[in-house]
């Protein structure tokens, strides 16, 4: 596709706060928000190499799956960090939302890759509304 630059350097760039996020969730949780949030951090770089990688090049494949199983556990260890701090509602949705999210994305038939990474991206960014709903309440 000649205009796939557009779509890569776009992963690229989304990968910039998403890599800040993870910093700030490292240096703001507790010891096991510190590891999901250096997750978030692979996750990002994963991303950023996805766009400087794109389909059909060798290291495509390692760097997205990297991408979606670092994403996910790091929403696992975040979730897992918020129920530690006593935010039962944040971490239990984000409990919820990851695992149904793994799940379904082992036991459905998927017709395409492409149709599985979205299903991921959509549970991931349902996560990322739960968290924003943590930080705007929390004030954290």
């Amino acid at each position: 596709m000649p205009d796939n630059y557009i779509f890569n350097f776009g992963l690229m760039l989304s990968s910039i706060p998403i890599f800040l996020y993870g910093l700030y969730l490292a240096k703001n949780l507790n010891k096991l928000g510190c590891t999901g949030g250096v997750f978030l951090v692979i996750a990002s770089v994963s991303l950023f190499l996805i766009g400087l990688y794109p389909e059909g090049t060798y290291p495509h494949l390692f760097v997205s799956v990297e991408f979606f199983v670092s994403v996910l556990v790091a929403s696992l260890i975040i979730s897992l960090s918020l129920l530690t701090l006593g935010f039962k509602k944040h971490g239990l949705s984000g409990l919820t939302l990851t695992w149904i999210c793994i799940i379904l994305a082992l036991t459905v038939p998927w017709p395409s890759i492409g149709t599985l990474e979205v299903e991921v991206l959509l549970f991931i960014t349902i996560w990322l509304i739960v968290m924003l709903h943590y930080h705007l309440t929390t004030g954290k």
